[in-house]
């Protein structure tokens, strides 16, 4: 410092360079506030218009509030599944029966034709053999 000192002009010690000097400060303290207050009010924006992305708003899982049920809704319901699952069954027992039962007749006829063939060929087709 005392090396800086030594080195001052005259002009440097003149009370109007101080005003001066002064004024630069408070020109420049001013504009520094202003630029504060700019980042500030684009930080405000950001922040109400969603555009900061480094920020996640919080989430928070709603539920549907529903009233409880009464016994009797619950009973039909419960109701409604059984018949449905009793109806399932019937009706696939009722499937796999009536399949069973058209294969036996369609067994029976194909039995039936085939016994009906091999006897039309033994006894009543001609034998071309024994009638020249």
């Amino acid at each position: 410092m005392s090396v800086q000192l030594a080195f001052r002009t005259t002009k440097d010690m003149n009370p109007q360079n101080d005003d001066d000097r002064e004024n630069i400060i408070q020109r420049r303290e001013l504009e520094l506030q202003e630029r504060e207050r700019a980042i500030r009010l684009r930080e405000l924006e950001a922040e109400i218009y969603g555009r900061d992305k480094d920020r996640d708003t919080p989430f928070y899982q709603t539920q549907k509030n529903e009233p409880a049920e009464s016994s009797l809704k619950r009973g039909f319901k419960n109701f409604k599944k059984w018949a449905k699952f009793i109806g399932f069954v019937v009706v696939g027992f009722g499937v796999v029966y009536v399949g069973i039962q058209v294969g036996i007749w369609l067994t029976y006829a194909l039995i039936v034709s085939v016994i009906g063939f091999i006897g039309y060929k033994m006894f009543l087709e001609k034998d071309e053999s024994n009638s020249k």
